[in-house]
């Protein structure tokens, strides 16, 4: 089993590094100071505004929706480990940033996908759960 790049995930790597260090990175101190500041005025569940700066740019850039093929060019699972892994580095602003953090990226790939009565998964299933969808 092959479990290193494709090209199309190197060129997509190549793009997420890029923005890492030139817009997620030097804004980590914005965004401690932004977050702080809504934590002390009581707005636990607030997101800093410079997470919706880099939400715009990562669109622009095509770095949005990595993890559903349909948006991706046909991005597979192993590419977009390397590239989940990558925003890790940033845990905090990078996979809100391009739309990857963790509800999203495996709750809402089988709702985008048309109904298969051979498929089972969390929209398919009237008991749901995750453990249906495993099965």
């Amino acid at each position: 089993m092959e479990l290193g790049l494709s090209e199309r995930g190197a060129t997509l790597l190549d793009q997420v590094n890029a923005f890492m260090h030139s817009e997620v990175f030097p804004a980590e101190s914005i965004y401690a100071h932004q977050r702080a500041e809504l934590i002390a005025s009581g707005q636990l569940h607030s997101v800093p505004p410079i997470v919706e700066e880099l939400k715009s740019k990562a669109q622009t850039l095509g770095l949005w929706n990595l993890f559903l093929p349909s948006l991706s060019d046909g991005l597979g699972a192993v590419d977009y480990a390397y590239l989940a892994e990558r925003m890790g580095w940033s845990l905090d602003i990078a996979p809100e940033a391009m739309n990857c953090a963790a509800p999203e990226t495996w709750k809402s790939s089988p709702c985008l996908e048309p109904p298969n009565k051979n498929k089972r998964g969390l929209n398919h299933s009237p008991k749901g759960g995750f453990v249906q969808h495993l099965l």
